[in-house]
């Protein structure tokens, strides 16, 4: 966003207030001339019949002239009152939509940070599902605000105790039923604002599979969000080829052949088309982080 937002806001309702001021001085002028129309009416009916006529005649050409002026300047100042008025709004909601994304990324960073993960892991997941999103056909807007959701993903791991979060070996069953808690932790921790609908759907159904055997509800198919079946692969495929402490990075070779052969069982095939079709041009390179487990 350009220039001072004090400032810009200021300059606007100037201009407001100014476009305003000269609507309303337009607005007497016309009383005054349809004053003046009565009293050219009422002052010219003692002259003859001729000449009453044409005094009417060019007051009304004067007087209509003149209207057309008002209404024409009136419409330019309305513009100028509406344009201002979106802009602002627009000014309103680009500040709302980045003090969300920064809350969101905060509060992700921090979760993540738990896990021992740098930010680059909800980097690269963020532009992994904007790229999906982007060769399935969505509207830029949408793959933005996809990507951004993504963010969102991991959140609730902020719940889980340290002893499930940071265990570098194998959970067992009872473990892995508190971590897969972050899902409903996440959902909650996001609320109710409209603002994270998304984000929201991302949190609580990412680990849902396309063949129904997921969690937390066992959602299956179509009726998984799309955010969460776009960041679902995203957020695997990036994990595969990141370091664990109980496996050593995949080949890109091997995790992309991981996504084909669970295509239609753990994730959305059209999905992982868009993602095999797009993630060359990604040009994201994972193998200098080394992060401790991220357990599905």
């Amino acid at each position: 966003m350009s220039g001072t937002p004090g400032t810009s806001n200021e300059q606007a309702r100037s201009r407001v207030h100014i476009a305003r001021r000269y609507v309303k001085r337009r607005e007497l002028v016309g009383l005054l001339l349809w004053i003046g129309a009565v009293a050219v009416v009422y002052g010219t009916l003692t002259l003859p019949f001729n000449v009453h006529l044409l005094v009417m005649f060019l007051w009304l050409v004067g007087s209509g002239a003149t209207f057309v002026g008002l209404t024409r300047r009136n419409l330019r100042d309305t513009e100028v009152v509406f344009e201002d008025s979106l802009a602002r709004l627009e000014d309103s909601l680009c500040r709302v939509s980045e003090a969300h994304e920064q809350l969101v990324t905060q509060m992700a960073t921090y979760s993540e940070a738990r896990d021992a993960f740098t930010g680059e892991h909800l980097v690269r997941v963020k532009q992994y599902a904007a790229g999906i999103a982007r060769a399935l056909g969505l509207p830029e807007a949408e793959c933005e605000a996809i990507g951004k959701a993504a963010i969102a993903h991991d959140l609730g791991k902020i719940g889980i105790p340290d002893r499930v979060l940071g265990k570098p070996g194998k959970l067992t069953d009872a473990e892995f039923d508190v971590m897969k808690e972050h899902t409903l932790i996440g959902r909650r921790v996001l609320g109710d604002s409209p603002l994270f609908e998304l984000e929201r759907q991302c949190a609580r159904h990412h680990h849902e599979r396309w063949d129904g055997t997921g969690y937390p509800d066992g959602l299956a198919g179509d009726a998984i969000p799309l955010v969460a079946r776009i960041t679902s692969v995203a957020d695997v495929f990036d994990a595969l080829l990141s370091k664990r402490p109980y496996k050593d990075p995949w080949s890109r070779e091997a995790a992309l052949q991981y996504l084909r052969d669970n295509a239609g069982s753990h994730f959305d095939p059209e999905v992982v088309d868009a993602f095999l079709r797009s993630e060359g041009e990604m040009g994201l390179d994972v193998r200098s982080e080394s992060p401790l487990a991220v357990r599905a």
